[in-house]
């Protein structure tokens, strides 16, 4: 069975993003789980959890009602003629210094617009993400990430 934790490795205090291009099958993991140490988090989008290492080098899911300090996610669906949208984090930081990780997702069309995201603004609880375009129909979300230090 594959497992696919392709979105991103959080390491050590939540301040960098690692993405991975998967999926990674059970075997690429073990391979990788001995050199990221216990207390490392690894996020799988598709699945939309977020695991832990263990001490053992075991992958341990965290619940779906488990919260993590400084880290939040999510999904925000974008209607068609869309160049920028605000997402609140749900988590308040202390400041702005606070990581992002997002990508533009269309998992519908077959031939889907390519855009470049850029974050224009951030307040403690929001930041705003700019399209290089608008969106031609309803089919593009954007996947998120948010990690900092919180209030």
């Amino acid at each position: 069975m594959a497992f696919d934790f392709s979105s991103a490795i959080l390491g050590g205090r939540l301040r960098a993003v690692v993405p991975y291009i998967g999926p990674l099958t059970t075997a690429q993991i073990a391979a990788i789980l001995p050199t990221l140490g216990a207390g490392v988090l690894v996020y799988n989008r598709d699945v939309n959890k977020l695991f832990a290492v263990s001490d053992t080098g075991t992958l341990v899911p965290i619940g779906a009602t488990a919260t993590v300090a400084g880290l939040e996610g999510g999904i925000e669906a974008l209607g068609a003629g869309v160049s920028e949208k605000i997402i609140t984090t749900g988590e308040t930081y202390i400041d702005t210094n606070y990581g992002i990780s997002a990508e533009l997702e269309n998992l519908t069309d077959a031939d889907p617009t390519a855009f470049v995201l850029t974050i224009t603004d951030k307040t403690t609880t929001t930041f705003k993400v700019r399209l290089s375009g608008q969106t031609p129909n309803g089919n593009y979300r954007i996947s998120w990430m948010s990690f900092g230090t919180p209030a």
